[in-house]
């Protein structure tokens, strides 16, 4: 008896294993979200989220701006550091180069550490290097803060949208990507500014800079 019940039940398995699986198809498959997910308002972590995310739009303008005010301000209160035309040129271009790269950086960390841990990072990179800057003692300091905040931009502007796109309401998704965008230009715009308004202090650039 018992060897016919071992015999039946290695049938049974072998033919699950060889049948395959059929689903059903029908008007519920495959599950579809309520409309009411991808409309109405959003919830307060909806938006704390879309803030985090939209302002590192408005730091990358920021950063593009300020620093061609900041810029005229070196050459007459720096006079020091000697800056020439090449220097100048590795001042602004160190940030820009160095965004690219954080772009580039933040592709695997988002996909093996997560949107968050990438935020993060740019976030506390950001915030190490504005010190940095403000407090420059020479040219090559400058250099290497404005590389390390480029690649903070980078970061976020690249997560930044994916962030956008993954936690909001796909009602939400491209209004609040457009505002993403308009805020780099309100950054350009607000760091210009600011940038005149600091001229005729004396250490005016490190607090535009910082």
């Amino acid at each position: 008896m018992g060897k016919v019940t071992r015999y039946y039940r290695v049938m049974a398995d072998e033919t699950m294993e060889s049948t395959p699986l059929k689903v059903e198809q029908g008007d519920d498959y495959p599950p579809k979200r309520s409309h009411q997910e991808d409309t109405g308002p959003l919830s307060l972590k909806a938006k704390l989220v879309t803030l985090a995310a939209v302002l590192g739009g408005f730091l990358f303008g920021y950063d593009t701006g300020v620093i061609n005010g900041a810029l005229v301000q070196l050459e007459d209160r720096q006079p020091d550091w000697e800056l020439t035309d090449s220097k100048k040129e590795l001042i602004v271009s160190s940030a820009v180069w160095a965004c690219a790269v954080g772009a580039l950086l933040a592709g695997p960390i988002n996909k093996y550490l997560g949107r968050k841990i990438s935020m993060m990072s740019g976030a506390a990179i950001l915030t190490g290097a504005s010190f940095v800057m403000a407090l420059a003692p020479n040219w090559q300091v400058l250099v290497f803060a404005r590389a390390a905040d480029g690649i903070a931009i980078g970061f976020v502007s690249m997560t930044g949208p994916l962030y956008i796109a993954e936690q909001l309401p796909s009602d939400w998704r491209g209004p609040m990507t457009v505002c993403y965008q308009l805020l780099i230009t309100i950054g350009i715009l607000v760091g210009s500014i600011l940038a005149g308004i600091f001229e005729p202090v004396a250490s005016g650039w490190r607090w535009t800079l910082g």
